[in-house]
């Protein structure tokens, strides 16, 4: 009877454990891509004032034609 016990507590404990090891560690994925994607709308940020910039300079001399 001791040894069920043990045997179904030891498999609940580490399935508790495989849990929380697999949460961590999408975790840290999640966070990972998350920077990524962080990093690449900074990028098209640049990208869209870069144009921003180059429209606002094409436009008066559209005017002045």
């Amino acid at each position: 009877m001791t040894f069920w016990l043990m045997l179904i507590g030891g498999l609940f404990l580490f399935l508790i454990l495989l849990e929380e090891a697999i949460h961590f560690f999408f975790y840290r994925k999640l966070l990972k891509t998350e920077r990524q994607t962080d990093s690449v709308l900074i990028k098209l940020k640049k990208l869209w004032s870069k144009f921003m910039v180059k429209g606002r300079q094409v436009l008066p001399r559209k005017h002045h034609e």
